[in-house]
């Protein structure tokens, strides 16, 4: 394994009333895959503002994923392993559990990437949680 360069960026301070643990949790979920699928190159976590709601992508140069398998990637236990690329270690369940809690938070996740040359997940929330979680 070689080195990975981690980078954050984010519009100063950004505040976010909702649900800490859960936020954390998909936000530290999405940094966890980057960098366990990232064996060289970078991994960048950027934190946006927009319209009523905050971005947070993060981008790696890791494995990345073939398009036919993008449908799969956030079904329960839908691990998906690419040829000739060592298995990594997990349960299937991060992304999917993410997904959920995102809906469950009034936002989203959505996922792009290209095989051979890494991803990029943006989880898309809103500044005020007005739920009921």
């Amino acid at each position: 394994m070689e080195d990975i360069r981690l980078s954050l960026e984010t519009p100063g301070r950004l505040s976010i009333r909702g649900d800490e643990w859960r936020t954390k949790q998909v936000i530290m979920n999405l940094v966890g895959n980057a960098v366990k699928f990232t064996d060289s190159g970078k991994v960048e976590i950027k934190a946006a503002r927009g319209d009523g709601v905050v971005e947070v992508s993060v981008r790696d140069t890791g494995i990345g994923i073939a398009r036919e398998d993008m449908k799969a990637l956030f079904n329960a236990f839908g691990r998906i392993r690419a040829k000739g690329m060592p298995i990594k270690e997990g349960t299937g369940l991060g992304l999917y559990l993410s997904q959920k809690i995102a809906d469950l938070l009034g936002g989203s996740i959505r996922a792009e990437s290209v095989l051979g040359k890494g991803s990029e997940f943006t989880f898309t929330l809103p500044l005020e949680y007005k739920g009921g979680a």
